[in-house]
């Protein structure tokens, strides 16, 4: 029977260590929960707070006055907007002349200030510029030039023109022409 008492007591030892050993580390998880709880709380504030900041970073009338006043940048105009039709198309032969005419965008003030196209340094031979061994006018003008960079088009211009050729034509200007009617 002394056996028998001696496995009961180390058992309930046992028992008691392991309960003991497992409630320390339900509490220490229940910590780090709760630590957790209160980080992801934070955090959340955080964001809160970033996104009260980005509203007013990124509010238009703050942004128009602070391009106008840096930048000199104005609201865009009509006559800035181009269609896809006046664009020049780029030529799958790089020696083919291009079949459109380029199209000369309204310049803002501080673009004005920029020299003209004629004044500006010659380009390098790879960016469509006048070969060396050009004679005469006619070679010339046979070659397809580049705009400079303050002529071109926006991207954002060039993509809105593009898209509108894919748009049916029954669907492009209709609200339009039923606001230009009387």
């Amino acid at each position: 029977m002394r056996a028998a008492g001696l496995m009961w007591t180390a058992l309930i030892i046992g028992v008691g260590v392991s309960l003991f050993v497992l409630k320390y580390k339900v509490q220490a998880l229940e910590d780090e929960l709760h630590a957790k709880e209160q980080r992801v709380e934070r955090d959340r504030t955080a964001i809160r707070v970033l996104e009260a900041e980005w509203a007013y970073l990124n509010d238009p009338e703050r942004l128009a006055r602070l391009s106008a006043e840096h930048f000199g940048f104005a609201p865009p105009t009509p006559s800035q907007v181009a269609k896809i039709e006046t664009l020049p198309v780029r030529a799958t032969d790089p020696s083919a002349p291009s079949t459109a005419a380029p199209v000369e965008p309204a310049l803002s003030g501080h673009q004005a200030d920029m020299p003209a196209a004629d004044t500006a340094p010659p380009r390098s031979a790879a960016r469509g510029s006048v070969p060396p061994h050009a004679d005469s006018a006619a070679d010339v003008t046979a070659m397809p030039v580049a705009l400079p960079a303050h002529q071109r088009p926006s991207l954002i211009l060039a993509t809105v023109a593009r898209l509108q050729r894919l748009i049916p034509s029954g669907w492009a200007g209709a609200t339009i022409e039923a606001e230009a009617r009387p």
